[in-house]
Parts: C-alpha cells; sequence; structure tokens
C-alpha cells in the first residue's frame, strides 16, 4: 500500500484529504507544517509527498527545495489555493514557481477528488517506472 506524507496547515484540507485517499488504500500520514514534515522524513520512506504552497513558517516551496535534496526521486505535488502571493512586489504563480523547482504535479485548490486521484495515481505510476 503506498504511503503519502499530507502537509497543509488547513486541519480541515488535511482531514479531508486523510479520509479520501484512505478510502483509496492509501496509507496517509499527516504533517501540518513543513520542518512537521522533514522531522517525519527522518524516520520513513514515503512514496508520495504532497504540500501546501502558502504556509507560515516553512512554506510549500522552501518544504520543496529541502524535500527535492533530501529525496531527489520522490513524487511531490504542490497544491495551492491562489496562485499568486499577494504579498510579492513582483507576483509570480506559486505552482509556476513549484513546477520549475521540481514538483511533479500541482493542483490548484479547490479541486475535486477525481482530479486529485489521477494526479496521485499519475505520479505513483511514474515513480515506479522509473
Amino acid at each position: 500500500m503506498p504511503h503519502i506524507l499530507v502537509i497543509d496547515d488547513d486541519p480541515g484540507v488535511r482531514a479531508a484529504l486523510k479520509e479520501l485517499l484512505e478510502c483509496e488504500h492509501y496509507d496517509v500520514t499527516l504533517a501540518e507544517d513543513g520542518r512537521t514534515a522533514l522531522r517525519l522524513l527522518e524516520g520513513r520512506t514515503y512514496d508520495l509527498v504532497m504540500v501546501d504552497a502558502f504556509m507560515l513558517g516553512m512554506d510549500g516551496l522552501e518544504t520543496l527545495n529541502v524535500l527535492r535534496e533530501l529525496r531527489p526521486r520522490m513524487p511531490i505535488i504542490v497544491m495551492s489555493e491562489l496562485g499568486i502571493r499577494a504579498s510579492s512586489r513582483t507576483p509570480r504563480d506559486q505552482l509556476a514557481i513549484a513546477a520549475e523547482r521540481g514538483a511533479d504535479r500541482s493542483i490548484r485548490k479547490p479541486f475535486g477528488s477525481r482530479e486529485l486521484l489521477q494526479s496521485v495515481q499519475s505520479c505513483l505510476t511514474n515513480a515506479i517506472g522509473t
């Protein structure tokens, strides 16, 4: 059973993703921020990571950078409700930046369960093929 690490600072989003993924027979671990996720990675291997782009503290893009250093081949899906960081002087789409930094997929919130599950399956299938 594939093991997925979900990183999101919204407890409702974490709970919904956990329920959806577990109904599809995935093993799911939750983290409320990037630092917690990195601690979880110390003792476990995950088949896929899903990370929210916008989080307090260590945001999703910072987390993505560290994950790519630690586990270069692990599939990563970046999720974002807003594409553009409002506080930026030169706004850029965070999902485009995530792709440039090595995210395997990106999903704009709100997304449907079908879109999410297709992205998860695609990432896992591609990881097995490499």
